[in-house]
């Protein structure tokens, strides 16, 4: 491997270690290994190259050894990555992927360590394999831009890796360095061809970077509703076959199957999901809602893998268009091109801001409050449901999320069909919620009555733990609860009141998300933790229209954001939340500083293909274009310009039948050796194919003869 190919692999390694080491926070770790294997390398750079013929009792054990190598990184990349993981109820399919991936990695540098002189092809299958498990993992970014971007960088690196490891393998430097080697040891005409055909292979890729640009821009703006649905529907379908899948790299709680959020809670519960600014205590952040309930398990009337989904336009998605740039300012990190989109056009007197910093590993679920009436991301285009839940779409999460709340509810028209379903109550359940309703709702009439008497039933009569409501497969877990009243967690309340709710005749829905209600040592700084995964209701006010959450687990409390306390509070207070607020805090320079620190490993690779490209390409053009008409512009006679143009289109068109003219070959000389061609009886050539050729003979004679008299040859025809 020539030194110039050691520093390629040396650099696309190194990127891969960065991939690995950002998605899953061992960046550490993988560089030292990385850098330790450079030095391995190098240091062998005058190591002769392997024996082709070595006793058999070498090579059995030299296999031997390598196959104790592989084992061994194995086991220690498993020890590694659990680590202290595995008492707090690892996420086995998470933690596969992750071990995988600095596995394969590790391989990679073992794989050149031993072979350091021509590397080998496993090399290649192992480099694709950590890219997509970086991507599987949320490495990718979520943007689909950038996904796109680490698309193209892994296919880039791949062809050169390639270039290098195959052509070596086969006795060869790789075409494309053998060719920059052989032009920068003999300069002659060749060279102009052959940095003609690079610069010409540059040109491509700056024009391969804006298709793919494109399409990630179009695949933003047509495609974020269709990826939903399939991300839902295969949500759905996983989730009966395994309680800890993780699809897509989504490690936040979705809570459609009783217990789900349970062990989301249990697994890592001082694990931080989201961090949160806002003046006042924040209370539920809104990620899933679900309006269907059957044996077990939670579905979306508009997503889930159901019998009973549907496609009535009461359950559709709606999209959101943007309104222009975002006004509010980010307290932490850049804002990274945010734009303001609006959830509903029904006006509030005053706006509390309230920004979500999602951890990007963990996945791209938006959570927001109740009533929200704007929403900042950095994305195109959005779609919501008809619960008002940001779907997926192209929100990257890796910059904070802002929403504007209003301290008044939002008035929403509930259609007859939407109210039917939201009142639908399975056949198993019936009888036992039916009479549990009518026992402590009695006299109430209200919708909000009625919620506060099933919330008090509830915290005063049964007892909240993490350890109770575990019923195995038991298909009706809701009526052994209610009749027994053994201890359970939040899953069970959520879901028992809102089918209480639908039994007094109010419309009620299951709502999933985490309660921020932790403060930290910043100011306005809150927290929630995979413990603080939460499950709760949301019921319909027929009198007022409007939807309002209902508490029932033991030991919590309303959770939201206080209308009515919001509503009295000094007026001062929220001068500080500013909804429009067009201020900028801090020094350009401060701002600045930040947004470098925002950047990930695909930042860059996302602004080289979106800055770079244009230029790119311009420039190339402009080279190409200099270097076609360079001797024109030196003086060089039109009359020479034109018949060598002349010359060079006709041997391309005889290039296609296999006849290369040769340097130290003549005009004439090249004519008759066509003749000789299409004199050979052998040749399989078609009538039309001859004449053809043995005009092509001629004209060489005459350009030759034309060019000998210093006049311009006559075109072919």
């Amino acid at each position: 491997m020539t030194t110039r190919s050691k520093q390629i692999i040396a650099l696309l390694t190194l990127v891969l270690g960065l991939f690995v080491g950002t998605t899953f926070d061992s960046t550490a770790i993988v560089l030292l290994t990385v850098a330790l294997t450079y030095a391995l390398v190098y240091a062998q750079r005058n190591r002769s190259a392997d024996a082709k013929f070595r006793p058999w009792w070498i090579r059995w054990g030299s296999r031997a050894i390598t196959a104790m190598t592989v084992l061994g990184i194995a086991a220690l990349t498993i020890a590694w990555r659990i680590g202290d993981q595995w008492n707090d109820n690892f996420n086995v399919v998470f933690g596969g992927i992750e071990i995988l991936a600095h596995f394969c990695l590790f391989i990679i540098l073992m794989t050149w360590i031993m072979r350091p002189n021509r590397g080998h092809v496993a090399m290649l299958p192992c480099g694709l394999i950590v890219v997509l498990l970086c991507v599987a993992a949320g490495g990718g970014s979520s943007s689909l831009a950038a996904q796109t971007s680490v698309a193209l960088a892994a296919t880039i690196g791949f062809a050169f890796a390639s270039q290098i490891i195959l052509g070596i393998q086969n006795g060869t430097r790789g075409e494309i360095f053998a060719r920059l080697e052989d032009t920068r040891q003999s300069p002659d005409s060749g060279e102009t061809r052959t940095w003609a055909g690079l610069t010409f292979g540059l040109l491509m890729l700056s024009v391969l970077t804006m298709a793919t640009t494109t399409i990630a821009n179009a695949t933003n703006r047509i495609l974020p509703t269709i990826q939903d649905k399939l991300q839902k529907q295969l949500e759905a379908t996983f989730d009966p076959s395994s309680d800890d899948a993780v699809i897509g790299g989504t490690r936040y709680v979705s809570g459609s199957r009783l217990g789900s959020i349970r062990e989301h809670m249990i697994g890592s519960p001082q694990d931080i999901a989201l961090r949160v600014n806002c003046e006042v205590k924040p209370g539920y952040l809104r990620g899933t809602v679900f309006d269907i309930y059957d044996d077990r398990r939670w579905y979306s009337a508009a997503h889930g893998a159901h019998s009973n989904r549907v496609n009535h336009p009461a359950f559709a998605d709606r999209r959101l268009r943007s309104s222009g740039s975002a006004r509010v300012t980010p307290v932490e990190g850049a804002s990274g091109g945010r734009k303001r989109f609006p959830v509903s056009s029904y006006d509030s007197p005053r706006i509390v801001t309230v920004e979500v910093q999602n951890d990007p590993i963990k996945g791209r679920t938006v959570f927001l409050p109740l009533h929200t009436r704007w929403f900042e991301a950095v994305s195109s285009e959005l779609s919501i449901s008809s619960h008002d839940i940001v779907q997926m779409g192209d929100v990257d999460v890796s910059y904070p999320y802002i929403a504007g709340v209003g301290l008044t509810p939002v008035p929403q028209i509930l259609e007859p069909y939407k109210r039917n379903l939201l009142l639908a109550v399975p056949e198993r359940v019936d009888q036992i919620t039916q009479q549990v309703s009518d026992r402590v709702c009695g006299i109430e009439s209200t919708p909000r009555g009625k919620a506060e008497a099933i919330s008090t039933f509830f915290q005063n009569n049964f007892v909240y733990s993490l350890n109770g409501g575990v019923g195995g497969r038991n298909p009706t877990p809701i009526n052994r609860f209610l009749k027994t009243r053994h201890a359970a967690h939040c899953e069970y309340f959520a879901t028992a009141t809102v089918l209480l709710l639908r039994q007094a005749g109010v419309p009620a829905r299951y709502v999933t998300g985490y309660v921020a209600d932790e403060s930290t040592d910043e100011s306005q700084g809150w927290v929630a933790r995979n413990r603080d995964a939460h499950a709760w209701a949301e019921a319909y006010d027929k009198i007022s229209e409007t939807w309002f959450p209902v508490e029932s687990t033991p030991g919590r409390s309303y959770q939201t954001i206080d209308v009515r306390k919001e509503t009295e509070a000094d007026a001062s207070l929220f001068d500080v939340f500013g909804g429009d607020d067009d201020s900028n805090d801090g020094s350009l320079l401060e701002r600045a500083f930040g947004w470098l620190l925002s950047f990930r490993i695909t930042d860059p690779l996302f602004l080289i293909f979106r800055i770079a490209q244009w230029p790119l390409f311009f420039v190339l053009v402009f080279y190409l274009w200099s270097r076609r008409y360079r001797n024109a512009r030196k003086g060089e006679a039109a009359i020479d310009f034109q018949s060598r143009k002349m010359l060079k289109k006709v041997d391309r068109r005889v290039r296609r039948n296999a006849l290369v003219r040769r340097p130290s070959e003549t005009l004439f000389q090249f004519a008759d050796r066509i003749d000789l061609m299409i004199s050979d009886a052998a040749t399989p050539l078609r009538d039309d194919a001859r004449k053809r050729m043995k005009d092509t003979a001629e004209w060489y004679r005459h350009y030759a003869s034309a060019r000998y008299q210093g006049k311009l040859p006559e075109p072919m025809g």
